[in-house]
């Protein structure tokens, strides 16, 4: 079974403020790959969307008294890359690292190829997702999902978030326990999508 793990420290940019923005970036070949993970809970906003290279972009950006503790991990299993950030192993919060965690803001922005899948799951993160991909899946609890572009199947879930969906040629299944559906006319094709909230608002428009 191939894996690596890969780690990286972060390039401080001040960007003014109590504590400087860090960004980290890193390009890795996309050669083999077939999919796309995100491991988000420590993340606010997860953007993702596709290009015609092939090779992936990320970049992850932090905010924080402990910002220089984090990293941003890429691990490579049998042709998925899964993004997830963590705490380095040499990090000894004095008091605790839920604490140190509620002082970190952080964000990943990634570019991949078209026609990846793609699965993302955050207790808190917004999840903007643009593109061409093969399959999507996503699990929110508390951030909303925007979602534009094509995609054989999705299959996404929010708790207290809402879903707004553009695309076409597609059926697309809905379930909104305790909020509304609001669905405009698109095209039907072969691409099965369905869209799920407990709580929050589903969208549905043409990408015309």
């Amino acid at each position: 079974m191939r894996r690596f793990i890969v780690m990286f420290l972060m390039v401080a940019l001040t960007i003014g403020g109590a504590y400087s923005q860090k960004a980290v970036e890193k390009s890795i070949d996309a050669q083999g790959i077939k999919g796309i993970a995100v491991q988000g809970d420590q993340l606010y906003r997860i953007t993702i969307k596709t290009h015609d290279e092939k090779l992936i972009y990320a970049t992850a950006f932090f905010e924080g008294e402990n910002q220089n503790d984090l990293l941003l991990v890429a691990r490579n299993d049998e042709g998925t890359i899964t993004f997830s950030i963590n705490w380095n192993p040499a990090f000894n919060d004095p008091n605790d690292k839920l604490s140190a965690h509620k002082m970190i803001s952080a964000g990943l922005e990634i570019i991949v190829p078209g026609n990846l899948q793609l699965d993302v799951k955050s207790d808190q993160a917004d999840l903007i997702v643009n593109g061409q991909f093969d399959k999507v899946r996503a699990v929110l609890r508390e951030g909303n999902c925007d979602i534009s572009g094509m995609a054989k199947s999705a299959d996404i879930v929010t708790v207290n978030g809402s879903i707004s969906a553009r695309t076409e040629s597609s059926r697309i299944e809905t379930h909104a326990k305790d909020g509304n559906v609001i669905r405009y006319p698109i095209s039907k094709g072969p691409n099965s999508w369905r869209l799920k909230s407990v709580n929050g608002q589903i969208f549905i428009r043409s990408l015309k």
